[in-house]
């Protein structure tokens, strides 16, 4: 599992990809249930900036798993690697900074709406997440060893 986390060398299957995806999507919600939320009634600012810290530590062991894929599908690992995730770094730097969000009121509380450039961010960051849904998740990978190592599907020696 480490090693799945934290190098960029090998291939992962597609459900070694998904089993991924959930763990991170769980921890995540967990993270934000647990720690965001009860912050946020205390501090605004400050439960954006922690969630957006956050979200940038998970975005290396999910660039670890999302270039390993890569490798599975006989792809270079950074230039797609970068597409996909670049829009999601933006969006939690504008979030935790308030770049590309305005201030309103709503219900006695200030919060953050996201502008013409939040908006944009946010439309480029769903059509990478369907587009890496699409290509990672759901394309079969490489039948037989590759330039990147030996197919994780393929039966031990």
């Amino acid at each position: 599992m480490v090693d799945l986390l934290t190098t960029f060398d090998g291939r992962i299957s597609r459900k070694s990809f998904w089993v991924a995806m959930l763990a991170g999507l769980a921890v995540a919600l967990a993270f934000v249930l647990l720690v965001v939320l009860p912050i946020s009634f205390a501090s605004d600012r400050f439960a954006r900036l922690l969630s957006s810290a956050f979200a940038l530590l998970l975005i290396y062991p999910l660039a670890a798993i999302v270039v390993k894929r890569l490798h599975d599908r006989n792809k270079s690992g950074m230039p797609w690697a970068l597409i996909f995730l670049a829009p999601a770094v933006a969006s939690s730097l504008m979030h935790g900074t308030g770049i590309g969000h305005a201030e309103r009121i709503l219900a006695g509380r200030t919060v953050l709406v996201p502008t013409a450039g939040g908006y944009l961010v946010g439309f480029l960051g769903l059509v990478a997440a369907i587009w890496m849904a699409v290509e990672l998740g759901l394309m079969s990978g490489t039948v037989g060893p590759n330039r990147y190592g030996p197919d994780p599907l393929a039966p031990p020696v």
